[in-house]
C-alpha cells in the first residue's frame, strides 16, 4: 500500500508554531499504522489519518516531539534553533539511511499559533 506520511516535527512548546518543520514522503508498506509508530527509530504519534483500502493508498498524519524533547532545559524552555537543527539532522538521517525521498517545509510566518487551554481539557 502506498502511504504518504505528513510529519509535524515540533520545535517549540506550541504544536502549531511557525517554528515547526513539516516533512512529507511516500513509501510502500503492507501494514496500516495506528496510534503510534516508529520510522527509522523516530517515535511518531499518529492522528486523523486517512486509509483507503480500495484505492490501496493512505495519508498518515503524524507528530514527532523528539526535537522539542531533546532540546528542553530543566525549566521546560525549548531552544528552538537547536530543535530545528535536530529536525534537519533527523530528516537527513531518514533520507540517507532509509532512502526516503521527500520534502520538508518551514511554516509560513502568517500561520496562526494554536495553544490548548489545559483547563478546558478537564
Amino acid at each position: 500500500m502506498k502511504q504518504k506520511y505528513l510529519i509535524n516535527f515540533v520545535c517549540s512548546n506550541n504544536l502549531n508554531s511557525v517554528e515547526n518543520i513539516d516533512f512529507e514522503f511516500t513509501i510502500d508498506r503492507n501494514f496500516l499504522p495506528s496510534g503510534t509508530c516508529l520510522i527509522g527509530g523516530v517515535f511518531l504519534v499518529i492522528q486523523d489519518s486517512v486509509f483507503d483500502v480500495a484505492k490501496d493508498s493512505s495519508e498518515v498524519y503524524a507528530t514527532c516531539y523528539y526535537p522539542k524533547n531533546k532540546n528542553t532545559d530543566s525549566f521546560g524552555e525549548v531552544d528552538i534553533e537547536a530543535a530545528q537543527k535536530t529536525t534537519y539532522d533527523v530528516i537527513a538521517m531518514l533520507s540517507d539511511k532509509y532512502d526516503l525521498k521527500g520534502t520538508y517545509t518551514t511554516r509560513a510566518a502568517t500561520c496562526r499559533p494554536f495553544r490548548t487551554n489545559p483547563e478546558k481539557m478537564k
